[in-house]
């Protein structure tokens, strides 16, 4: 038992994230619009729709409502690619 607490950090970075719960709300659409992203959400009976220009790593913009953030991670050793990170609130 005392050998798993000493266990190297990385071996956390590994597994199976499961989700418990319920989504109460609809998440929003997002499509890629030219170097930007154009993002649609439905909140209290109508569409929401937004246009946000390209976002550079760092950079965070809030969703219609502010249901959620979005954040651009960059991957490593590729500078024009990056994940669009989504954190609903």
């Amino acid at each position: 038992m005392l050998l798993a607490l000493h266990a190297p950090v990385y071996a956390a970075n590994k597994g199976t994230i499961r989700f418990v719960g319920s989504i109460v709300e609809s998440t929003c659409d997002i499509t890629p619009k030219g170097k930007g992203f154009h993002s649609s959400c439905y909140r209290d009976g109508d569409y929401l729709e937004r246009a946000h220009s390209v976002l550079k790593s760092g950079d965070k913009v809030s969703l219609p409502t502010n249901v959620a953030d979005v954040h651009l991670k960059p991957i490593d050793g590729h500078p024009n690619l990056g994940h669009l990170v989504i954190n609903y609130h």
